[in-house]
């Protein structure tokens, strides 16, 4: 009844009037879906054999289809089977896990501004869904070739062999043949099913502040880089690598994109240059690959904001494994990214600075050390671990008891 009379009076009213509350409306209305979509989550479980051997089961609850195919993708190198276990009120989740299937592993949960803190009931870990990497310019982009860990050596001598350049453009039918044959294919070649575009019409509004990199071998474009130009800093936002005749990416046109970015950077002035997202887990490829660069996290992004939530249920061999070859960046109560390392033994581990060294990204504030001993059901198992100081790698013994509120 109440309805059918809303109804009447909003029809009844003149258009010039209905035009002014019409679209606060809607947006009320489809933020509320919104908020429900993020309390009613569609919930998975995923089986399938790890990288270090053994078969493992944990589950995804939530509906981002890109985020679930890339964990799963890293998780399960070969490949899964996946179970729809329906929609779950999101504090129900962790419970309806342990009664459809003990032995779950791990779960990962979408989180919002509603549902985080109520998540944050059960022990487990926030880990942004990407964060942002910077290159500081402070001194001259030929100088930052500091030894032959980082990328700068090999990408030189690619474009000298390859005699690859780079020019600047900006019009419309440049870009639009940009997006279509270097930036899609290489997305959906590299990420599959886990790939997440930026669909055309968005992609084409950053023109209005950004400009084309173009890199080109043989005259012909093989790469290219739209660098957005946002408060004064440039920002490499799309990237993109021809894939026919042959992926050119060989040829290293990849990491031209960034050196040229760089050079541009420095050319113009600029103190700094953003190379985009990378995944949280410190040895991805990308990541490494970007850090290459001399890069550093970038600190209080909008990327940060963005968190699953990792819920330790069932400290399986397998979840050893996957979890030890996989440190992570997280957020815990302090809110700065922080390194998580688990090992078996802190004193028995003769591979922890190994595994430190090569997982050391500048701009992280500290590490957490957690030994798989002390992550049980009877504590909370993020509360459990040993800090290391980024100056000296110093050993705190750090307890849920000592931690402030």
């Amino acid at each position: 009844m109440i309805k059918r009379l809303l109804y009447r009076v909003h029809h009844f009213l003149p258009r010039s009037l209905r035009n002014i509350y019409a679209p606060l409306f809607r947006w009320r209305y489809w933020q509320f879906w919104d908020t429900c979509n993020g309390t009613y989550l569609p919930l998975y479980l995923l089986s399938g054999e790890v990288a270090g051997g053994g078969i493992m089961t944990y589950a995804y609850a939530g509906g981002r289809r890109e985020l679930d195919y890339q964990w799963s993708n890293i998780i399960f190198p070969n490949g899964c089977q996946r179970q729809y276990l329906g929609r779950t009120f999101f504090l129900l989740v962790p419970w309806i896990i342990r009664k459809k299937n003990p032995e779950c592993s791990m779960l990962f949960t979408e989180t919002s501004q509603l549902t985080q803190q109520l998540q944050r009931r059960h022990s487990g870990f926030d880990i942004p869904v990407w964060v942002e990497l910077e290159v500081s310019l402070d001194r001259p982009v030929h100088k930052m070739r500091s030894s032959s860990r980082d990328r700068f050596g090999d990408t030189e001598r690619r474009i000298r062999k390859h005699k690859l350049s780079y020019e600047i453009v900006n019009d419309e039918a440049a870009f639009r043949d940009f997006y279509y044959t270097m930036h899609l294919p290489f997305i959906e070649a590299r990420h599959g099913k886990a790939a997440v575009y930026l669909p055309d019409e968005e992609a084409f509004k950053l023109r209005d502040h950004a400009e084309l990199l173009l890199v080109k071998m043989d005259g012909q474009p093989v790469s290219g880089i739209l660098i957005q130009y946002v408060s004064n800093i440039p920002s490499m936002r799309i990237i993109g690598v021809k894939q026919e005749p042959e992926n050119m990416a060989k040829y290293g046109a990849v990491g031209a994109c960034y050196y040229f970015s760089l050079l541009e950077a420095e050319k113009r002035d600029y103190n700094r240059l953003n190379i985009g997202g990378v995944f949280p887990l410190l040895q991805d490829t990308l990541l490494q690959f970007k850090k290459g660069f001399n890069s550093q996290l970038v600190r209080n992004t909008y990327l940060t904001t963005d968190h699953l939530r990792m819920i330790p249920l069932s400290i399986s061999n397998e979840l050893k494994s996957f979890l030890s070859d996989n440190p992570m960046i997280y957020y815990p109560d302090s809110g700065e990214a922080t390194r998580a390392v688990f090992v078996e033994h802190m004193q028995d581990d003769e591979n922890l600075q190994a595994l430190l060294k090569k997982t050391d990204l500048k701009g992280v504030s500290e590490t957490h050390v957690f030994e798989f001993s002390k992550m049980t059901k009877s504590q909370r198992s993020d509360q459990q671990y040993i800090r290391l100081k980024p100056q000296d790698q110093s050993i705190i013994t750090k307890d849920a008891s000592q931690r402030s509120r």
